[in-house]
């Protein structure tokens, strides 16, 4: 059965506009940006979201929310950035980058709206719809005027339901995949100790004369226009495959310059590596396991520095004289064969994660044609 398509705007309320500039009512208020919400969990984060006076405010800062409502961004780029607001953001302010959605309760449930704007067939509508050269983006009355399929009541809540239990499983799998993570995080800091801080059992000292540094070199020549056994990694882990190997052997791998400055990756194997990083490669083998010095650049605080230089840029010289511990080689092996362990597990959570999104995404489609 599938259901009558009805314009979002006959079923979603005026929103109150207010602005803090003028306002002598309160000292402070929550302010929602389009960095507050998660785009992948769909959800508002909540240490991202900042209290602000009325003197600060943005100029985006016009739109008061309530518990219910749905948040959805505007901006090409970011058109899966989706919220429902919950109670802890009741009277919040949202930045005009979002269409703000007030479902009137009569007619539509809440959470059977936010399920569709997060659908497959509203964001390839929207996307479609988007214009602009730099940051293609729809407006709020596109949006608005927009169709969503809209059965009875009863049945919408029906609908939230399943897919809340569909949606309560995929955020599991998401979860599990974040402690494999963290899990790993955790076995460095308690085996070799906080770089940043400075605070280690083993002597902190560059790599310097231990490893060598290079640039890569441009792909343009072994792209494939197929996946290969061997991956192009460039300033931001892989980026296409390639027909033959720059490097048969682990590498690591750094960002050279720009947003990917300073992100750490390692190859698993035979591998090619672009001119935007610098590919470590490590000599002295009884000095340095691979895999345990690209966890060290990674939990180095070297990026953290060089993000925040006008033009962010990392050469060999920061990278080789950056202050890492150098613990006993059988410890940093130790640590490489827990962290295989760990990705083994990982890539079982990643594709029962990946099992799970089709299943919602399934039940979702079946959901709005009625088949569910």
């Amino acid at each position: 059965m599938s259901w009558s398509l009805v314009n979002i705007s006959t079923c979603v309320g005026k929103v109150t506009s207010w602005n803090p500039l003028k306002s002598n009512k309160v000292d402070s208020f929550s302010y929602i940006d389009l960095s507050s919400v998660d785009k992948d969990k769909k959800c508002i984060v909540d240490n991202s979201v900042s209290s602000i006076l009325p003197n600060e405010a943005p100029s985006r800062a016009r739109q008061v929310v309530q518990a219910g409502d749905i948040l959805v961004s505007t901006v090409r780029p970011n058109l899966n950035g989706i919220a429902l607001v919950t109670e802890k953001f009741d009277g919040a302010t949202a930045s005009t980058g979002y269409c703000v959605l007030s479902p009137i309760e009569q007619l539509i449930n809440s959470k059977y709206l936010y399920y569709w704007v997060q659908s497959s067939a509203f964001i390839s509508d929207m996307t479609k719809k988007a214009t602009g050269a730099n940051y293609p983006a729809v407006s709020d009355k596109i949006i608005k005027e927009s169709e969503i399929p809209l059965p009875p009541l009863p049945e919408q809540k029906r609908i939230a339901a399943i897919l809340d239990k569909a949606d309560a499983i995929r955020r599991k799998r998401q979860q599990a995949i974040q402690l494999a993570d963290d899990f790993l995080r955790t076995v460095f800091l308690d085996m070799f100790g906080d770089i940043p801080a400075k605070k280690s059992d083993y002597q902190l000292q560059g790599c310097r004369g231990f490893v060598t540094a290079s640039s890569g070199k441009s792909s343009t020549n072994v792209l494939s226009d197929k996946p290969t056994q061997i991956p192009i990694y460039g300033g931001n882990g892989i980026n296409g495959f390639a027909t033959e190997c720059l490097y048969d052997e682990p590498v690591i791998v750094v960002g050279r310059v720009g947003q990917q400055c300073a992100i750490t990756n390692i190859t698993d194997g035979p591998s090619w590596v672009t001119d935007n990083a610098i590919v470590i490669r490590v000599l002295d083998t009884e000095a340095y396991n691979p895999f345990y010095l690209a966890h060290a650049f990674m939990h180095s605080p070297i990026r953290d520095v060089v993000t925040h230089l006008d033009l962010p840029f990392v050469n060999q010289s920061m990278i080789l004289d950056t202050p890492i511990p150098l613990p006993p080689i059988a410890l940093q092996n130790k640590f490489a064969l827990i962290r295989e362990k760990a990705l083994r597990s990982r890539e079982t959570l990643i594709h029962s994660a990946t099992q799970s999104e089709k299943c919602f995404a399934s039940l979702s489609q079946k959901a709005f044609a009625g088949e569910l």
